[in-house]
């Protein structure tokens, strides 16, 4: 596969681009880049042996019909459904949601909490003292996670299409 060389070549920049042009082509093309870079070989969608491949292909046989996985993609939808059926004793005190970065205020936060998005992934912030936060940085960042679109990036649909973001901030220790 001489187009995988290239995109190893061109650095993570070169295969987030090249991801992003083809998950337009198709998802699936996308998804045999990506593995192939990560893993240095051809995914195998007939013969599923690792976790990986049986992952990928419930992703594209499976979950795309199903709502329970689109809901447990969202945090604040799995949150609810654990409130709901009886588990609210073993998560975090919601303390706010925002639903854009503009109304983040550091000063209505505790001293230590921790912030995430929704619908993201590596989109999370955990603040042992806010004091030493720049609310302007923070701002910037949530910007950035909420422009990030895992559709694209990783033919990740659950993630992107239909799903409201949102900021989460919880309690913690």
């Amino acid at each position: 596969m001489n187009i995988i060389r290239k995109v190893k070549d061109l650095g993570w920049w070169g295969l987030y681009t090249t991801a992003k042009y083809a998950t337009c082509i198709s998802p699936k093309l996308n998804t045999r880049i990506l593995y192939h870079v990560t893993f240095g070989k051809k995914w195998d969608e007939n013969n599923p042996v690792t976790i990986n491949d049986k992952v990928l292909w419930l992703k594209y046989h499976t979950y795309w019909k199903n709502d329970t996985v689109k809901k447990c993609a969202d945090k604040f939808l799995v949150r609810q459904w654990l409130l709901d059926n009886g588990f609210g004793e073993y998560l975090n005190d919601l303390i706010c949601c925002y639903e854009s970065p503009e109304e983040i205020c550091l000063k209505d936060l505790p001293n230590q909490f921790a912030m995430k998005l929704n619908v993201g992934c590596r989109c999370n912030l955990v603040c042992k003292d806010k004091n030493e936060l720049d609310e302007e940085q923070v701002i910037e960042t949530a910007r950035k996670w909420f422009k990030q679109d895992y559709y694209k990036r990783f033919a990740g649909w659950r993630r992107s299409v239909g799903l409201l973001r949102q900021l989460h901030c919880v309690s913690v220790w």
